[in-house]
């Protein structure tokens, strides 16, 4: 239904927009995925006529250029920045709003009943809007945007600083709105929002498109870290992440947190088979070494536990990392046990590429080979 093709759009020495090109289907959610910067919000802008691209076109179908205000008027949108007045009411606010819609009378009446009800603030519909909780302004921000009933709805990260009770009551609006038939643009840089709301997601950063998909295929195709699974607000959260722990500490800060799981994705077994084996030749390696070296079994045990403990409390497995001295934590750069640590830690929670991976497991491989080397010419050489 949108459509921009190779659109460009420049602010003095920044490139935002670099042959972006996109198409959403009718009565689909399509996701805009990216970081802060990446060129959302001024796709939103370039979509409702606000910016006029320095390259390129863009199109609503059917209809034509949204630069028009008759095509205007088929488009609804939520800002980012709330677009909402401190000093009026909601039934205000939207009154004003809907007069620019060209909506009045009965028909004014009817819609602003509709839209404060769908986003559940007819009992607040006189209050005025400064004494809202930042919720409460997001919602009344959708209310806007869906006021005049428009085809196409554009939402700039409508969950921006909103309370989880608000943000689920906004995810069940959205869905609604698409199972209504509306057109939603939905930009976010949460993964999870994507996977939850979206049919079809762009990956969208320094204004490229970067990929283009299902969220599945994505994750098929791409990869990624692994998938945190949490229960919270009575809600189960899927979230893709390198570093569940962290997510689970925000998650946490913002609600109660129920259960949780956290599922390795298959294009991760490969990573933590590579882990295990560069661990295992790293170890075995010491301790053919330290067999070599005893020569007899008891003398091979102590020369073990000699060997073994210094490497275990070089690695952080006896010692915290950040309780040790200085010199200890610098030596411990040479320990195999820290970096069969990174490795494992990489490839089970943090989603490492091959090309991260490869530091940790070729040094461990290095260690064990070094130790294969001096063991087989200990064990050859006279006694």
């Amino acid at each position: 239904m949108l459509r921009l093709n190779n659109v460009r759009k420049v602010f003095g020495d920044i490139t935002a927009l670099d042959d972006l090109s996109l198409e959403t289907r009718r009565g689909e959610i399509f996701g805009l995925l990216g970081p802060n910067g990446a060129g959302k919000s001024t796709t939103v802008h370039i979509a409702v006529g606000l910016l006029v691209p320095d390259q390129g076109t863009v199109s609503i179908e059917g209809f034509g250029s949204p630069i028009l205000p008759e095509v205007r008027a088929r488009i609804g949108v939520a800002p980012q920045s709330l677009s909402l007045y401190g000093s009026l009411s909601a039934q205000e606010n939207l009154a004003f709003f809907g007069r620019m819609y060209r909506l009045s009378g009965r028909r004014l009446e009817e819609r602003i009943h509709s839209a404060l009800e769908f986003v559940g603030l007819t009992d607040r519909r006189r209050d005025p809007v400064r004494n809202y909780s930042g919720g409460m302004k997001r919602r009344l921000n959708l209310a806007a945007a869906i006021l005049h009933e428009p085809e196409l709805i554009l939402l700039d990260e409508p969950t921006v600083g909103v309370d989880p009770q608000s943000r689920y009551s906004i995810f069940e609006n959205i869905l609604e709105l698409r199972g209504r038939g509306h057109t939603i643009v939905y930009t976010t840089h949460y993964m999870e929002e994507a996977e939850k709301l979206c049919d079809r997601v762009g990956i969208l950063d320094h204004g490229k498109m970067l990929a283009l998909d299902t969220v599945p295929e994505l994750t098929a195709r791409h990869g990624g870290g692994a998938v945190l699974v949490v229960e919270t607000m009575g809600q189960e959260v899927r979230i893709e992440t390198r570093d569940p722990l962290s997510e689970l500490n925000r998650l946490a800060a913002l609600g109660p947190v129920g259960r949780f799981l956290f599922h390795v994705r298959p294009s991760s077994w490969g990573m933590l088979a590579m882990a295990g084996f560069s661990a295992a030749v790293g170890f075995v390696g010491i301790m053919m070494l330290v067999a070599v070296l005893g020569k007899t079994e008891q003398a091979a045990a102590g020369a073990g536990w000699a060997v073994m403990l210094p490497i275990a409390m070089l690695g952080g497995g006896m010692i915290p990392l950040f309780l040790m001295p200085q010199w200890m934590s610098a030596a411990g750069n040479l320990s195999p046990a820290k970096w069969a640590v990174i490795a494992f830690e990489g490839a089970i929670w943090r989603g490492f590429s091959l090309h991260e991976m490869l530091l940790p497991c070729g040094i461990l491989i290095l260690v064990g080979m070094a130790c294969f080397a001096a063991g087989t010419k200990a064990f050859r050489s006279p006694s």
